[in-house]
């Protein structure tokens, strides 16, 4: 997650889609925490960067669309554990299976979510048929291709 003053970034590139795209670019660099100021013209502005947590979650369900209901009803108790998306996977060759890589703000309440009973009372509603697989991940390498 990063922390820009978006109207000093609106400003400097003259429209909104080449700022989006500057900041979308910037999210791909390095994520080591850090603080520093650059000069862009006359402009300066200050960011931090702030490491970003990942987590992958392999889930075992009995049946899809009942998982899904479940899932989507537990979207608020993920956002309360600092949840800033998910996006899910699921292979034709399993169809009971999905994989979850989810993205959170910080490492602990990711890990205080996946150990709290709240967590274990949604999947048992969803229809979870074994505890969930969950690994925590920290980015190392992106390439374009």
């Amino acid at each position: 997650m990063r922390v820009v003053d978006t109207d000093i970034l609106i400003d400097h590139f003259h429209n909104v889609s080449a700022a989006t795209e500057f900041v979308a670019r910037a999210l791909l660099e390095d994520r080591i925490s850090r603080r520093d100021t650059n000069s862009v013209g006359d402009i300066k502005q200050q960011r931090r960067i702030v490491t970003m947590t990942y987590v992958l979650v392999r889930v075992n369900f009995e049946e899809f669309e009942k998982w899904k209901t479940g899932f989507t009803e537990a979207s608020s108790l993920r956002q309360e554990y600092g949840s800033q998306g998910v996006t899910v996977f699921r292979s034709p060759d399993k169809p009971n299976q999905v994989l979850i890589l989810a993205q959170y703000a910080d490492m602990a309440r990711a890990q205080q979510l996946f150990q709290s009973q709240e967590f274990r009372d949604a999947t048992k509603r969803a229809g979870v048929t074994a505890p969930p697989e969950v690994t925590f991940l920290d980015e190392v390498l992106k390439l374009d291709a």
